[in-house]
């Protein structure tokens, strides 16, 4: 799958407008639809800025845009600061899961 395709997906899996998403990726709509559109790729300013503003790694949103599990709309609607507290939860959540799992 071209990068085009996984950044479009994404988008519109966070039920975005290109002119929504460009403010996140701090750039413009057009740069939204030449690299949507396969004739550029964004700069890493611009995934750096995705990143921050949604709160996830680049490679965990882009695996996003294909799969979205129902939980994320809400999690992106949440600030910053919450967004750290609950990977915070979500974290110690998976360890004592683990730990559940190797019977500790």
């Amino acid at each position: 799958m071209t990068e085009a395709i996984r950044f479009r997906r994404l988008r519109l899996s966070l039920r975005l407008e290109q002119i929504d998403f460009a403010t996140l990726a701090n750039c413009s709509a057009s740069t939204v639809s030449r690299v949507e559109s396969g004739l550029t790729s964004y700069r890493y300013t611009h995934i750096r800025a995705l990143e921050q503003s949604l709160g996830l790694p680049i490679d965990v949103l882009l695996e996003l845009g294909m799969e979205r599990p129902v939980w994320i709309r809400r999690y992106f609607e949440l600030s910053t600061s919450d967004r750290a507290a609950l990977s915070s939860i979500i974290m110690a959540s998976i360890d004592a899961l683990n730990r559940v799992k190797r019977g500790v």
